[in-house]
């Protein structure tokens, strides 16, 4: 998926749309299996993981300024992202795309070196420009606990065959401001993502 994005160019009005360019995600394209959630469970299934990549562009996008046009939270809470910040693709039903609202090319660089994932939006930057993202209202939803019978398992002992994770809701904001000034304010995201039960 990193190296499918890897130097795209995302011309000034153009929308960037991870899906268009990394495609399905097949064996025959050198997917591997891989940890994904479905309505809010985890299974394993072909391309799972690689929400990392998109996740990590979605943050870079934000953090760049750039018109969100199509992002999708988690149906379980994920470990790599903060509450609010991760962007769940899955090709046919959630993509991740933006908006490059600058009068400027940008430039995607995506790599895997010593198994960390690295994406970086390269463009022009506007002087005594800054942004920042804020999350407000965070609220934590607890997770429940499941058990049931299961005769392979010896009298006496417990086996987890899903660590639990709590949900939340959380509200994320965009802050841009021009030569100290705040000139926007943007809630980005309204997130309640449920809990993943144990």
């Amino acid at each position: 998926a990193a190296q499918s994005i890897d130097l795209a160019p995302v011309r000034p009005g153009d929308v960037f749309s991870f899906n268009a360019l990394v495609g399905i995600r097949s064996e025959e394209g050198g997917y591997r299996p891989g940890l994904m959630y479905s309505s809010g469970d985890l299974v394993t299934g072909i391309g799972g993981g690689i929400c990392i990549v998109s996740t990590l562009l979605y943050n870079a996008a934000l953090e760049m300024g750039l018109e969100i046009v199509e992002r999708h939270p988690h149906s379980g809470p994920v470990s790599y992202a903060e509450p609010g910040r991760d962007a769940a693709v899955s090709f046919g039903w959630a993509d991740l795309s933006f908006r490059n609202n600058t009068d400027n090319l940008i430039l995607i660089r995506a790599r895997v070196e010593d198994d960390q994932v690295k994406v970086a939006l390269y463009g022009r930057k506007r002087p005594g420009r800054t942004v920042e993202i804020v999350s407000e209202g965070y609220e934590e939803i607890p997770y429940k606990i499941f058990e049931k019978e299961d005769e392979t398992v010896p009298e006496g002992q417990l086996l987890v065959e899903q660590k639990a994770r709590p949900g939340y809701s959380v509200t994320t904001i965009r802050l841009i401001g021009q030569d100290g000034k705040l000139v926007s304010r943007e809630v980005v995201s309204r997130d309640t993502v449920l809990p993943r039960s144990k």
